[in-house]
Formats: C-alpha cells, structure tokens, sequence
C-alpha cells in the first residue's frame, strides 16, 4: 500500500517531480501513474485500485487540472472511496471554481512566489495528522472492496481482526478520513456473519450437552467426567455469546459472563468478565437497569431512589436503583407506553398507553389507584399533574384531552388540529395550573406548535407562532420557563437543533432565547431543584444547560450515550442521570460529574527515574518509588486522601528506585545505584534489599541456561517459587516451570506477545499466580493474561510512559501501574472467586437475564439466574 497517490495534469509534471522527491526523501512511499502502471494494463482500474491502496490522495491544483476528466474522475473515486483528500494549488486559482469536494477543504498554496519549503512541510504535517487512523483505513477498504467484488465469505473480518476494527472505528468516530458505506457494510456482514457462527456453535454445544448426559448414565466416573464437560461446554459457549455483546449489550455481556464463570472458571470466561466489566468502567456506569423489551419512557420519583420504567410490549416496572432490586410490575404487556409519571408526593405513578388510556397506580403497592381513563383513540403522549389531581394525554391528531382524576369525562382542550402529529408532548406545571402541549406534524416535519393552558378553567393562554418542529418539552421545577427542544429545517448546512426557553404565559410572542446545538433535541429532563437541565440528541450526546433566560448557555461539554437518546431522567440530586438510547431494553444509570476514573490516579510523581511501586500487606495502602523525591505513599480507598505522603531517605542525594513493604508496614527503600537501603520508618541503614525483578533473575542464573531464553530483560517469579515469566529485549515473554524439562514458551504461542515493540518493561504476577501483568516499551498498554490458559485477558489498559512498574494487591483484585509520571489503580475488573464476580456484576446489573432472553442466546443450555 502507497501512501500517498499525487493526481494532477500532465501539464503540471515538473512541479509534480520536484514534488515527488520532497515526499521520497521524507522516506514516503508515492504512487505517480508516470511510472507504476505497467505496459498493457487496464489503466482506469489501475488508477480506481491504487486509490483504494493509498492512504491519501494529494490533488495537484491547477487551471488544467481542473479542466481534466481524468483528475474529476480520480477525484470522485476518492471522494466515494472516504479517502483523505489533500488539495496544494500551484497556479492562481478561483476556490469557488473547484469541485465541491476540493472547495470544503483547506487548500495549502505553493505559487510562483510562495514559500515551497513551507508548503511542502506543511503537507507532510497534513499528511501525518491521524496517520494510524488513515491506514487503518486504507486496509479496511481494500479488504471490503474484495469482499464486495468476490463475495466470498470467506473474506469477511473474524475473531481478533473484527474486533479490532470495531474498537478503531467506534475510537475515530467523526473524524476524517469517515468509514465509506461499504466499508460500514462490510463490517456489519462481519458481525452478522460472526453470529452466525456463534449460533452454530451454540447449537454444537447442545449436541455435546445431549452426548454428555447419555455418557453420564454409564458409570459414577463417567458421569462426573461428563458433567464437568458440560460445565466447560457451557461456559465456552456463554463466554463467546458475552464477547459478541460487549458493544451492544454490555448488561447482557455481564450477566452471560458471571454464568459462564460459575459454569467453569475457565481462561476463556475469565476473558469474558474482565472485558465486560472494562467496558462498564470505561462507560462510567453507575448501574443497569436491566429488561427485556425497548424502554418507552423514565422517571424517578421525587425522592431520587425509584425509578419507573415504561417499555414497548406495554409494562411499567418500579426499581430500586438504590438496591438495585425491581420494586414491583405496575402493568403486564399490552399497548406500549407512551409516558410514565410520578405525582409530587411520589404516591402515584401514571402510564400513558399508545392504546389511548391513561392508568393510576400507587407506587408502593401496586395496586390500581383510580379508573382507567380513555381517550377513545390513539394517543402519542400523557400526563399526570404534580398534584395528582389530573391527567392529560394528546393524540396523534393534535386532540388534547384533561381529565378530574377523581372521575368525570374528560375535557377537550383542543380539537383536531387538521394535520397528522408524528411527535407530541404533554407537561404539567409544577403547580398543576398550566399544562403544555407540543408537537411536529407529519405534513411538514419543520413545522410544530406549541400552546399553554390554564387547567382550571380550561382556557388557551397562547400559542406558539407555527415554526420550527418541536421534538422535546419541560416546565422548569419553578414553573416560571417552559423549555422546549426542537429543529430547524433551513436546507442543507442552515438545518440545526435547537433548545428554546419561553414564558408559558405568554408563548404567543415566541421563544425568550433559542440555543442552537448540531443534533436535534430529543428529550429534556430538569432535576437537582431546577440547577440541572439536561437534553439528549439523537446523535448520542446528553448536554447540560445553564438555564437563565436571556443568560442561558450550553454549560459544559456532553456526555456520551450510545445510539439516539429519546428516554431521559434526573434525580432530586441533580447528580444521577438515567438515560436510554432508543430501541434500548436497558436504563444505564450514571453520573452527571463522572464516576471514580477508570485507572484512577492517586500519586502525580515529580520524578521518573524511579518506577518501582508497592501494595502494603492489607492492600489498603501504595508506595511509589520517585527518585530523587523519594517515596510516595497513598492510600487506595476511593475515600483517601488525595494527595500522597511524601517520605524522603536519611541519605543525602539518595536516587530511590526500589520499594517494599516489610510484614509489620514499614517501607523499606533501595537506592540501586549505591546499593543501600533504610528503614523509612526507623531511618536505619538495612541489608540491601533487590527488587522482585533482581530476585527472579538471581534465582534464573541458578538454574543456568536450562530456560532456553536469550537476551533476559526482566523476570518475575510467581508465589510458588517456581513458575518463572521472562520478558526479553524484543518484546517477548517467555513462561518456564522449574520443574519440568521442557524449556520456556513463549506466552500467547506462536503469534507471541509484543515481538517488535522492544524491551519488556514490567511484569508482575497476582499472588495466587493466575494472572500475570505484562508491559512493553514505546508506552504500549499494560496486557493482563491468564497463567494457565496463556491467553491474553480484556482490552490492553492504557498508559502513559515508559519506566512502568506493575503490582497485583495481596487479594488481586486490584492492580498498580507506575509509568512517567503517573500511579495509577486499575479497580473493579479483577476478582477471586465467583462469589466476589457475582458481587460486582449484580452491583452494576438491576435485574436478570429472563428466560426467553437465555433461550434465544443460549439455546440448549439449562436456564439459570445470576443475580437472582
């Protein structure tokens, strides 16, 4: 693969020459068509592969190359092909005249009479922004475009590679070069074709469940041998069925992980968990609310710890997000729901359903509260004031309907409004005297209205100017602003998303302020006394607001959710936020300020000559070896001090670069240059004391060149004494039992870890020698692998810099990393048994797998509960 392919016009050749040397000699590999299309060939095809194979395409240009079918020809293929497009203009030429794909980019100019040095250095910085991504890129395409033309499955990304391919695209979301339509198909029919093979797989362990538990019958022997084979069959198929929803279902990946351990703690279950539970530390979950069917709408009640739960096959659900328990099934499958409410005193819960009715239940009970109320028709949206005293609900026609919750027939407050509504929201004051409406038609999606009502008497207090489309509304906790999301339609680059406040006692007069936004507005949800508004968009993201009338703005950067975010909720808090994308059967719950940071720092060194880092025999306390500063000592509750000890040697001039703890607590500290080492609590000189690195080497020089290993960078020795990991200098780790003839092997088979990327720099075993911690040079990130299975562990743990030191806590349930200049703990993704596994699985997932969920993914297996 070239990486860059120059398209100008033959006119143009000698700058195009001098060009192509500037890039060579910067050690690029150019494809020009003077000299790499061979006699013969056929030359358009040529051209349409070789900028399929090229990283970027550098566009030369010039009046003729503008003139030229050819250049258009190339141009539009890389366009079509999402290939970066770097444009340097030679000659004086109009933008505006240039193809649209050329005028939307900035173009560097390289005139008679510019700086050529300047403009050459400043396409090779061009062309090196993002470089990863944009090979990546290049090699993604040229594999869809094979598949494309052969259709040959075969061809389709597997295992590793797809997953791989995931993780870059979804980690360069937004940026350029941007994932063709073909490269997005190919990746789909991937995962498709990934399922299918699991599906497969799947129904192959039922056959080897079924053999199994005829061979079990045999004898007592047998039928435990069989048993364990059936425990081991399930777990690989529970733990390949984990993986493949890490992306999607990361509640659905924890729960089949936490079954897949329980069958058999195998290395492909440990896999499974460990990469589950980094996804849920990296999304910053608080808790999932686990269901079963796609969540309609949300609200917590007003003390912040229920959250109600209205889904499309029609049930309301309570939870205690507290517990993380479900409270109780206010209504079974029906009509989807449209909305759901709590009263002011949290007493009572409303649904509104698709069907037109609206229903009462109290929220601790259960039970009905009241009679049903019917539109008699389709309804889009309801509501129940905060009084409890009223209900309302809109239909798909623009009706809007106000009930006496005491009984009575409904009120109309609106007549047909002549159009089709595709989008309605209704909104009680918080002192249940004014309701709102709003809604989009179908008959111009950019046009929606919004009107306000007085609930006593049933008179409109105004009504919105028909304007923009209307796709979110919210009264403010005061009732003093009534905001609304919405969307304008301008054509082209002038649509945008846009988030109004008004007075609801006056909307007639239209919006008080209009913030505009690149998505539109799906939901809107205020908490925390009226200090937090939030708005979700369709493109993922949920903004915080300042909310202050004519002083309102965006108040911070968004947050992330994934896919379109149509249910959203906050807590009296003002802190937790529950949000679900839409189509989702899952709540995820989280933190409006972030939660304890996954690898969270708890010591900034000043130092990096010094990488050496300790637990303490409790595991409640880290000491970090910092140089000339000495050692830093933190504590490792989330509650602990934020800024470490600092404890300096007796020594003057003392380069501290090893640390320990000794059995009663106190650290020892080791200059390696002059070999001493203190006490730090005493401040006596004690015997030198060799970091655990030094140790394990001394005792591989024991056993000569019985290890087979060449050019020893580090070692470790696990707690048995006899297990060895050896880490060379060419990135490679070696694993060797003492006790056994066979020579060292290299960890991960013949596709062995880190060849290339240099010297091992770290490696750590946990106490129980189950799990070894590995980190190369060239700040690669840490890789955790499983001991006995040699296979690698979860998704690499990122770092920041070279001279790393790794350390497991004495349960190994949490391990530090010390790189540059950063501590780091890496928490809540490591445990000792299944018992600890289900603890922190069923502490982020309220709720369970339900049987018709197992039998679909996992065909043939006995069904069970993990958190039940």
């Amino acid at each position: 693969m070239a990486d860059v392919l120059i398209s100008y016009s033959r006119r143009d050749q000698a700058f195009v020459r001098e060009l192509h040397a500037s890039l060579t000699g910067a050690g690029r590999d150019v494809w020009v068509d003077w000299e790499d299309i061979p006699a013969a060939s056929k030359w358009q095809q040529d051209i349409d592969d070789s900028i399929d194979a090229a990283n970027s395409l550098v566009v030369v240009i010039s009046p003729s190359s503008l003139d030229s079918e050819y250049c258009a020809t190339e141009l539009k293929h890389a366009e079509e092909r999402g290939k970066r497009i770097v444009p340097i203009a030679i000659d004086m030429v109009d933008p505006d005249h240039a193809p649209a794909a050329l005028r939307e980019l900035n173009w560097i100019w390289c005139r008679d009479g510019d700086d050529r040095e300047a403009a050459f250095a400043a396409l090779e910085k061009a062309l090196d922004t993002d470089l990863e991504w944009a090979r990546a890129h290049t090699r993604l395409l040229v594999r869809a475009v094979e598949w494309d033309k052969r259709k040959d499955a075969s061809l389709l990304l597997r295992g590793k590679d797809l997953g791989e391919v995931e993780r870059v695209l979804a980690a360069h979301a937004g940026k350029e070069p941007r994932p063709t339509e073909l490269q997005q198909q190919y990746v789909h029919a991937s995962r498709r074709g990934a399922r299918r093979r699991q599906q497969t797989l799947l129904s192959g362990v039922t056959i080897a469940l079924a053999v199994s538990i005829v061979l079990g019958v045999l004898t007592l022997l047998q039928r435990n041998n069989a048993r364990s084979a059936t425990r081991k069959a399930s777990s690989v198929a529970l733990s390949a069925a984990s993986i493949d929803r890490v992306g999607s279902r990361p509640d659905q990946a924890l729960l089949l992980a936490l079954d897949a351990y329980a069958s058999s703690p195998s290395p492909d279950a440990r896999n499974a968990g460990l990469t589950a539970l980094e996804k849920a530390r990296e999304l910053g979950i608080v808790e999932f609310v686990h269901g079963d069917s796609a969540v309609r709408d949300i609200a917590f009640s007003p003390r912040g710890q229920t959250l109600a739960v209205g889904s499309e096959d029609g049930s309301v659900r309570t939870w205690d997000i507290r517990k993380r328990k479900q409270l109780a099934t206010l209504a079974e499958a029906g009509s989807p729901i449209v909305s759901v409410d709590f009263a002011r005193d949290g007493s009572l819960v409303a649904a509104g359903s698709a069907n037109g009715t609206v229903r009462l239940w109290n929220a601790s009970s259960g039970d009905s509260a009241g009679p049903t109320m019917d539109a008699g028709r389709k309804i889009l949206a309801g509501a129940i004031s905060p009084n409890g005293r009223n209900a309302a609900a809109i239909g798909e026609d623009g009706r809007v309907w106000l009930w006496d919750v005491g009984g009575g027939k409904p009120s109309r407050l609106r007549g047909p409004s002549g159009q089709q509504a595709v989008l309605a929201f209704l909104a009680f004051s918080p002192d249940g005297k004014m309701l709102a409406a709003g809604a989009t038609y179908q008959q111009n999606l950019a046009y929606g209205a919004v009107e306000v009502w007085d609930v006593r008497s049933g008179k409109a207090r105004g009504e919105s100017p028909g304007d923009d489309a209307i796709t979110a509304l919210a009264f403010s906790p005061h009732g003093g602003m009534l905001v609304t999301g919405g969307y304008h339609d301008g054509g082209g680059e002038r649509s945008y998303g846009e988030l109004s406040l008004w007075n609801p006692r006056d909307v007639g007069r239209g919006p008080i302020k209009t913030l505009e936004t690149s998505a539109f507005l799906t939901t809107l949800a205020f908490g925390g006394g009226g200090r937090t508004l939030l708005a979700g968009a369709n493109d993922g993201s949920v903004w915080r607001v300042h909310a202050d009338g004519r002083k309102s703005t965006w108040a911070r950067s968004p947050l992330r959710v994934l896919g379109n975010v149509t249910s959203l909720a906050v807590a009296p808090d003002g802190q937790t936020v529950a949000a679900a994308p839409e189509g989702a059967t899952t709540v995820r719950v989280s933190n409006l300020d972030g939660p304890m940071p996954f690898g969270r720092q708890i010591v900034r060194k000043r130092d990096i000559t010094g990488a050496d880092v300790a637990f303490s025999p409790d595991g409640k306390t880290v000491a970090a070896a910092d140089g000339t500063k000495g050692v830093g000592v933190a504590s490792t509750s989330p509650g602990g001090s934020a800024e470490p000890h600092w404890i300096r040697p007796p020594a003057r001039g003392a380069d501290v670069d090893g640390v320990a703890f000794n059995p009663d607590g106190s650290i020892t500290a080791t200059d390696g240059v002059s070999s001493r080492s203190w006490n730090l609590r005493t401040h006596k000189r004690v015997g030198f004391r060799a970091d655990p690195s030094q140790q394990a080497e001394a005792k591989l020089d024991a056993f000569g060149k019985r290890p087979g290993v060449k050019d020893r960078a580090i070692a470790a020795v696990a707690a048995d004494g006899h297990t060895f990991a050896i880490g060379d200098f060419d990135g490679k780790v070696w694993l060797w039992d003492s006790r056994r003839k066979e020579r060292a092997k290299a960890l991960g088979g013949d596709a062995a870890t880190g060849q290339g990327l240099g010297s091992v720099d770290a490696i750590a075993f946990s106490l129980d020698g189950r799990t070894l911690g590995v980190a190369q040079t060239s700040s690669s990130p840490i890789q955790l692998w499983d001991v006995q299975g040699q296979r690698a562990l979860g998704p690499p743990l990122p770092r920041s810099g070279d001279d790393s030191a790794l350390a497991f806590s004495p349960d190994g349930r949490v391990l530090a990393s010390s790189d540059g200049y950063v501590v780091r703990l890496w928490e809540g993704i490591l445990w000792r048994d299944v018992a600890d596994l289900r603890t922190q699985v069923c502490r982020l997932v309220a709720g369970d797998l339900t049987r018709a969920e197992w039998t679909s993914i996992a065909p043939g297996i006995a069904y069970r509960k993990g958190c039940g």
